[in-house]
């Protein structure tokens, strides 16, 4: 029998000069990490972000990012403990 995919992470090497109005960087952006509820919490999402870790040492990329909605809880403590801390607030407003 085949089996299914439980769990997927899509990133993409950021490689950017410096500009007039930004530094240089050389990054992994996370754009998307994803398991399947029945298969959370067996080491699934850390092995993938594990994964990552390792293509970044082996391109001398220095650092992960990604971003978390505020309100989604789990994964932002998923996240933290793993090490991921911070870098930026994205702001919002609605207009009136």
């Amino acid at each position: 029998m085949a089996s299914e995919p439980v769990g997927y992470l899509w990133y993409e090497r950021q490689d950017r000069p410096a500009t007039v109005l930004t530094q240089a960087r050389r990054r992994i952006y996370v754009h998307h990490l994803a398991v399947r509820e029945s298969a959370r919490r067996a080491g699934v999402a850390t092995a993938l972000l594990r994964a990552v870790e390792v293509e970044a040492m082996a391109h001398d990329v220095d650092r992960l990012v990604l971003d978390a909605w505020t309100r989604n809880e789990e994964a932002l403590r998923f996240f933290q403990a793993r090490g991921f801390r911070p870098l930026n607030i994205l702001l919002s407003k609605t207009p009136r």
